[in-house]
């Protein structure tokens, strides 16, 4: 099974489409838009209905951009008919691995999606099921790819904690920490920042 993730594209998702290889799936780790204005997200959709001849299926989360699907969480089911949108949910792919999706990150400045460290953020790292093979949140773990331009790790210690507990683990992949983007391989799992 070939896998292709891709992340934080802000709408310039057709000037990359030319560089997605084809793949059976393409992921998505949120940050699809500006602003998750819905006439972004139909743009998005759209683009996606274009990358179909590449990728038998295209998964798609949500990020801190993405405000509307946050605003409304049936938004995304209805608008990305060329996509499998998940939300704090799981999908199993050709019947072998399980791949769950979330948006969530740690609450910086007023964007979607946002929960404050600690026990509130924790609430939705329990959901992940123990079985999982591929996570893709939008934010990374702390200490793993998630260093930001100024040097500071930005990444989620509940996160982190959460995916010592997946015994399954085969790939964690993320976005949202632009300058840290790349793969680290460690202790059998794929992490990365796309």
């Amino acid at each position: 099974m070939k896998l292709c993730f891709i992340s934080d594209t802000h709408m310039q998702l057709g000037q990359i489409m030319h560089l997605i290889p084809e793949c059976d799936y393409l992921i998505h780790c949120g940050d699809m838009t500006n602003f998750g204005t819905i006439p972004e997200l139909e743009k998005v959709n759209q683009q996606f209905g274009q990358l179909l001849y590449k990728a038998k299926q295209i998964v798609c989360i949500a990020g801190n951009h993405d405000i509307q699907l946050e605003k409304d969480l049936n938004l995304g089911k209805q608008i990305f008919t060329n996509a499998i949108y998940l939300n704090n949910e799981g999908l199993l792919l050709s019947n072998m691995m399980y791949l769950y999706g979330s948006p969530i990150t740690p609450k910086f400045m007023n964007w979607a999606f946002m929960k404050t460290r600690g026990e509130e953020i924790n609430k939705y790292w329990n959901q992940i099921p123990e079985w999982v093979d591929i996570l893709v949140t939008h934010g990374p773990s702390f200490g793993m790819l998630d260093m930001n331009a100024r040097g500071e790790n930005c990444g989620c210690e509940m996160l982190k904690e959460r995916l010592k507990q997946l015994k399954k683990l085969k790939i964690h992949a993320q976005g949202h920490i632009h300058p840290s983007y790349g793969i680290i391989f460690k202790d059998g799992v794929s992490y990365i920042n796309a």
